[in-house]
């Protein structure tokens, strides 16, 4: 008995606009409420400081957190696309 499997397409659509859709949101959300360019350049520094573990104000943190989660799920979102494509072909190409 044999069983083939078939990538659900609409399933995986989904899932990659919800990606899409929450990381636009988060850096929409947290590019509105910077308060200047500057603030928006610091972002890759206090992410590292985040992720080294050094104290920080609560309130400094958020937005950039905001702009990584944001980006990260972008391109999640567009590796789980690329990903389903390159699936899908290679099933195509097999059969």
């Amino acid at each position: 008995m044999t069983t083939t499997t078939k990538p659900d397409t609409f399933t995986w659509t989904v899932i990659t606009a919800l990606f899409i859709g929450m990381g636009t949101t988060f850096l929409l959300f947290s590019l509105i409420y910077a308060r200047d360019f500057a603030d928006i350049l610091s972002t890759p520094e206090v992410l590292w400081n985040a992720v080294c573990g050094r104290q920080m104000p609560a309130n400094e943190l958020l937005m950039p957190l905001l702009r990584g989660l944001g980006t990260a799920a972008i391109g999640l979102g567009l590796a789980v696309q690329w990903l389903k494509n390159r699936v899908l072909s290679y099933k195509l190409m097999t059969s």
